[in-house]
């Protein structure tokens, strides 16, 4: 039987590597060339949730420059990353209200065997 609350958790879990890697990301916004981590969920066989931050590709070269010797900014942007945190956001909010109802439903359930 598959366990709500379980799948919930794992939910949860992986939100929150997603919004520790959006997080990290923010933080390196004026980090002279840095380049963004994604993170990817995935659906796993027994019904929970994972998550697996993805780094850039590694660079064959040495970054280039900006012409007059400074490095190459940062490659995080912005607007991406305030949509990746609504997302974790509603995500988390959506896997806490599954398992209240979950609970309930529990609840409800014994109060009638009982």
């Amino acid at each position: 039987m598959i366990d709500p609350l379980k799948i919930g958790v794992t939910a949860l879990q992986a939100f929150g590597r997603k919004l520790g890697n959006t997080a990290h990301n923010i933080a390196n916004v004026s980090t002279d060339g840095f380049r963004s981590n994604r993170t990817q969920m995935r659906e796993e066989q027994n019904g929970g949730v994972s998550s697996v931050v993805i780094p850039p590709p590694v660079r064959v070269q040495q970054p280039p420059s900006a012409g007059d010797g400074r490095p190459e900014l940062s490659e995080v942007e912005l607007p991406t990353e305030m949509t990746s945190l609504i997302a974790a956001k509603r995500g988390y909010e959506a896997n806490i209200r599954s398992m209240q109802i979950a609970d309930e439903a529990e609840e409800a359930l014994l109060d009638i065997k009982g």
